[in-house]
């Protein structure tokens, strides 16, 4: 696999070319967790309940940055639009609706969508309306609401439908699969169940048959992404997974859920998780398919607002999480100030894939202050598996301060 200067770009190479194929262009957008501004008010109500409990996303931003994506698309009109989960905050049906508003404008223009629900999106426990004092509950999405309404995005153009699942298998045309693998309807959270792999194995083996290249999709990881970021973020039957995409030449899987933007390799499979939308950097990403050489080109996008309140609202989250972190006698504000605004740097941008230099932060004085007084904080440990980490092993991210294993 290629690299780039942008370690958000990459090249796969994909197993089969075609002398007469064709260039896709396939648009990925993750993690969107749209929260319908009908069910809140920004500072009113509990929105302060809401601000203070959401892990860094710029949830208010997301309706201004899907009418951004909605133009975008528009304009350059993308082959598929590729929707791997979390397209609602926490399993709202009113958020649902207006998602499958943005999707049947896009489709109504041409546009072919393929999505699959994420742990957030069915069945949530914490479907809440913001408007009162109190949360208060709100309508919910049940499984039979979300094939109704996102159902006809990907799982109802499919050639083939797992048994028990969302999964489906969908030509994107006669030499490329996208082979989707959900993990969030069946019996066992965060598991692609041994009916569905055993539909998948034999989509694979016709595929590999006819020398047709497949491209996966998950929600949850299929390879690690980050040292720290293992439970609840990697599918719980990885493993397994991992190695019947790799049997079967499987070189490219796209997921999101841990929020971070990353690629992990393991022999031919390269596994990329798109940023989510609603964390900064805000974006999406764009995967170029020639299938005259069989090259994929992975490049990340930034909308092109609201990256900054994004920024403040990661650097809330990580001032909250270090409010209470232990440090040595002597340790004055002024000091403890410094060691969050490097904390905050070192994580902000390693989360983005944007970390560059990192010797550079070695000689820094908020590093400096962390070995003299920090030491004995559990965040020291993970700043310096970032910082002194070989490259491509330095991915923390939001496991570092992370309040909970949920993407």
């Amino acid at each position: 696999m290629k690299t780039f200067e942008d370690k958000r770009t990459a090249l796969i190479q994909l197993p089969y070319a075609r002398e007469q194929g064709s260039r896709k262009v396939l648009w990925i957008i993750t993690d969107i967790h749209l929260l319908s501004p009908s069910l809140y008010r920004v500072g009113e109500g509990s929105f302060s309940f809401l601000h203070q409990h959401n892990l860094g996303k710029l949830f208010e931003a997301m309706p201004q940055a899907m009418k951004e994506f909605r133009e975008l698309a528009l304009s350059e009109h993308p082959d598929y639009v590729i929707i791997p989960g979390d397209l609602v905050l926490n399993g709202e049906a009113e958020s649902l609706f207006e998602i499958e508003e943005l999707l049947s404008d896009l489709e109504a223009q041409g546009i072919h969508i393929a999505v699959i629900p994420g742990n957030h999106d069915i069945d949530s426990p914490y479907p809440y309306s913001f408007l009162e004092e109190e949360p208060a509950k709100t309508d919910p999405v049940s499984y039979e609401l979300f094939m109704e309404r996102i159902g006809r995005f990907g799982y109802c153009q499919a050639f083939s439908k797992a048994p028990a699942t969302c999964s489906y298998a969908l030509a994107i045309d006669e030499t490329l699969w996208l082979l989707a693998l959900d993990a969030n309807t069946g019996e066992v959270p965060n598991t692609v169940d041994n009916s569905t792999l055993a539909w998948a194995k034999g989509i694979l083996e016709e595929a590999e048959k006819k020398q047709i290249n497949v491209i996966s999709l998950t929600h949850q990881n299929v390879l690690p992404q980050s040292t720290f970021m293992i439970k609840g973020f990697v599918l719980a039957n990885a493993e397994e997974i991992r190695d019947l995409l790799v049997k079967y030449h499987v070189a490219l899987n796209l997921c999101g859920h841990s929020h971070l933007q990353h690629r992990s390799q393991y022999e031919s499979l390269t596994d990329i998780c798109t940023g989510a939308a609603c964390v900064w950097p805000l974006g999406f990403a764009v995967l170029a398919v020639d299938e005259t050489n069989g090259e994929c080109l992975y490049q990340k996008r930034e909308f092109s607002d609201h990256q900054e309140a994004a920024i403040r609202r990661m650097e809330e989250l990580i001032e909250r999480l270090l409010a209470r972190m232990q440090v040595e006698e002597g340790c004055g504000e002024e000091e403890k100030a410094e060691m969050i605004r490097f904390a905050d740097e070192v994580v902000r941008r390693n989360f983005s894939d944007m970390l560059e230099d990192r010797e550079s932060y070695l000689s820094q004085p908020g590093w400096q202050l962390w070995n003299k007084y920090g030491k004995n904080d559990p965040s020291f440990r993970q700043l310096s598996s970032i910082l002194l980490a070989e490259e491509g092993d330095a991915h923390i991210a939001a496991g570092v301060f992370s309040e909970k294993n949920a993407g």
